[in-house]
């Protein structure tokens, strides 16, 4: 993900037009995975409110 950061940090408009579907799907992808590893730590019993968001 670092990688990434840099690289779209670099690139001009029109690399950042060529990869846009690319870049779209990489953080749909991360964001449900992100979502299910809190989702299993919560049914786990361990996520602590005080530390992140509550729900």
């Amino acid at each position: 993900m670092s990688e990434w950061k840099n690289v779209v940090e670099e690139a001009n408009a029109n690399k950042i037009d060529k990869w846009a579907p690319v870049l779209a799907h990489l953080t749909i992808h991360i964001t449900y995975h992100t979502g299910q590893i809190l989702y299993i730590r919560k049914l786990q019993g361990m996520w602590n409110p005080k530390d992140g968001v509550e729900g």
